[in-house]
Formats: C-alpha cells, structure tokens, sequence
C-alpha cells in the first residue's frame, strides 16, 4: 500500500478510495499542474506476473485512446520508485469529482429514467473501449460512477 502523504514520482498520495482485485485506488495530485488525480496502483503479488503486468500497460495505453465522455481519462501508466526504492506500477486518472458509485444506489428505488440513462451511458462507454480492444474484466456498481 502507499502512504497518504508520500510522493512518488510526480504525484501526492492522498486518501485511499477503494481496493480490489488488481490493486488500491488513491485520490492524489499531479504537482506539476496542481490537479487531482486518482492513482491506481496494481497490486505488488501481480507485479510478478509479466502477463498480468503487459495487459495491464497494455490496457491503459489502449484506453487512452478512447476519448469517451463516459469513460475514465487516462493520464500516464508508469512505473515509479517510491522512497525507499520499490518499485510502483501506477495508473494516473482523472478523478471524477462529486460522484458516487452505483453502488451507493443498491436497495432503494431508482425511477426507470434515470435507470435507462445509466444503463445507456455504460453500454456507451463500453462500446467505446470495445472499438478499441478493450474488454472491461471488472463490470460492477463500484465501477460505475453517477455525476
């Protein structure tokens, strides 16, 4: 895990978000342009996976490409040494701001317009990485994020 607090490579560790399978999630800061960013960080057991590793990078330099409005910009993938010299495959994002995820809406009554809405902007943006390759492995209300 990072330290909130801590700097690694040109980015401010913040507050951890959320955890999963791949790795955790932090809100942190770009310094060079002082903007909030999220910064997924794959998990270190995976790290020793090339497979794991290459569809990892590969995945981001593919979802960069994207440019959908209802998909995560991607920022830079890249591997960074922390202070004390371990290494860090980092994702940077844009942080979505003032969202929640779906899954804060589980169990109550949702209206059926707000529903097709949410359900046509992720088809949307599933079909935009789609176009390009890209197959989201981890579809679920954590994921999505209503602004």
């Amino acid at each position: 895990m990072l330290t909130s607090g801590s700097k690694i490579g040109g980015f401010l560790i913040g507050d951890l978000l959320g955890k999963g399978a791949m790795g955790e999630v932090y809100k942190g800061e770009q310094l060079s342009l002082k903007r909030p960013v999220a910064i997924k960080r794959i998990a270190t057991h995976l790290l020793e996976n090339e497979d794991m590793v290459r569809r990892f990078k590969r995945e981001a330099q593919v979802l960069a490409k994207v440019g959908h409005p209802n998909v995560v910009g991607v920022i830079e993938c890249e591997e960074f040494p922390d202070a004390q010299g371990e290494k860090h495959l980092l994702l940077i994002m844009e942080l979505i701001e003032g969202g929640r995820s779906l899954k804060s809406h589980l169990g109550k009554p949702i209206d059926w317009r707000l529903a097709t809405c949410v359900i046509r902007m992720c088809a949307d943006g599933l079909a935009a990485a789609f176009d390009h390759q890209v197959v989201h492995r981890d579809i679920k209300p954590d994921n999505i994020m209503l602004t």
